[in-house]
């Protein structure tokens, strides 16, 4: 069965916190959360009112009884993301990452054409341009 640890683990892991982030926030040690996580201890009142008054969207009845949110609630976890949700920001990446690829290649030609024109004048023979004048 379910209990508040399981649901606090649920919690870090749909929220993408760091048990190292969640113990330096709230000023635990990584022992008490690596054991709290394990369920091998229980924490008293005062942690756990802690936890709630610096994560406001962690909520009590979630954490404490498992119970869902009402419809007037914020939702304590993030949902998770539809395949159309996945689809678009893939697309957005991939977009993203075509218009980096332009940009390089527009770089590596403006290179080239650098490295040619300095190796084109590299092999013309420099005239000196000396000056002379009548006295």
């Amino acid at each position: 069965m379910k209990d508040y640890r399981d649901r606090l683990r649920e919690y870090l892991e749909k929220n993408a916190i760091k048990p190292a982030y969640f113990v330096r926030e709230l000023g635990f040690s990584n022992g008490l959360i690596n054991k709290l996580l394990a369920k091998e201890i229980h924490i008293g009142v005062d942690k756990l009112e802690n936890m709630l008054n610096h994560f406001d969207d962690l909520d009590p009845n979630w954490l404490l009884k498992g119970q869902e949110l009402s419809t007037n609630q914020s939702a304590t976890i993030i949902p998770e993301p539809t395949p159309q949700t996945k689809s678009t920001q893939e697309n957005e990446e991939l977009e993203e990452k075509k218009y980096v690829i332009k940009l390089q290649k527009q770089r590596i030609q403006e290179l080239e054409e650098k490295i040619k024109a300095y190796e084109t004048a590299k092999q013309t023979p420099q005239r000196s341009m000396a000056y002379t004048t009548n006295q």
